[in-house]
């Protein structure tokens, strides 16, 4: 299996999107020139930073007003709107997925604690390919 494929089926197993919400970043990460251990670090992390939910992927999240109608932890969500996308970075406005993630892998490679739930992501990451080898 290509590490485009793994990643996607791993992403598709944790969340209810569609192949064509989360295909852009899968794609972006396999041709990035990450080691499938780093891009599997990637979405995983991306799973406990933006949980892979609809409303962070179609940035509904950043909108204040739509911030505004929710309750409780959504309407802080992704970082009272300041972060974007899947890895929840923030100044990644206006940037397509292939962006967002070479400025995820860069920051990654450069300092992984720049997320605040880095150790999580990187657990769920060993978690996860214990149970499912790794191309």
């Amino acid at each position: 299996m290509q590490l485009a494929e793994y990643l996607l089926r791993t992403v598709l197993s944790w969340t209810s999107l569609t192949t064509p919400q989360i295909e852009p970043y899968t794609s972006a990460l396999a041709s990035s020139g990450a080691s499938s251990t780093e891009a599997l670090a990637l979405v995983s992390l991306a799973k406990v930073e933006g949980g892979w939910l609809p409303f962070v992927l179609d940035h509904r999240c950043n909108d204040p007003a739509w911030r505004a109608r929710q309750r409780g932890w959504m309407r802080g969500a992704c970082d009272a709107g300041l972060a974007r996308g899947p890895f929840q970075l923030h100044g990644a406005e206006g940037m397509t997925p292939a962006e967002e993630v070479k400025l995820a892998l860069y920051l990654f490679r450069h300092g992984d604690q720049n997320w605040s739930r880095w150790r999580e992501g990187r657990d769920q990451a060993a978690w996860w390919r214990a149970k499912h080898p790794l191309p």
